[in-house]
């Protein structure tokens, strides 16, 4: 009983507006509805993802991306695990060649 309260209190939490890359989007509303978002990196302004299962890399500005979680047009699903992220890392890289 106790390790399962333990378990329960250790899970982390996940803030919206925190990215961490492996993080995956469901896009709700607009032009990209019904991907998936795998958060990759930010750069200068922009966060940066592999689209699933279109397999391709989306760029969204940082106001952008905060709109659209403010709005309701994403939402956060779950993190996937390493060895996952490694595979989306490694095609998002592909694309970007």
């Amino acid at each position: 009983m106790f390790s399962f309260v333990k378990n329960i209190l250790k899970k982390k939490v996940h803030k919206p507006h925190e990215l961490n890359p492996g993080s995956i989007y469901a896009v709700l509303h607009g032009v990209y509805v019904g991907e998936m978002l795998v958060y990759i990196e930010t750069t200068i302004n922009k966060n940066h993802f592999l689209s699933i299962p279109k397999m391709i890399n989306r760029e969204i500005p940082m106001d952008k991306w905060k709109l659209a979680l403010d709005n309701n047009i994403v939402e956060f699903v779950e993190s996937i695990p390493k060895q996952e992220l490694q595979v989306c890392s490694a095609q998002y890289k592909h694309n970007k060649q």
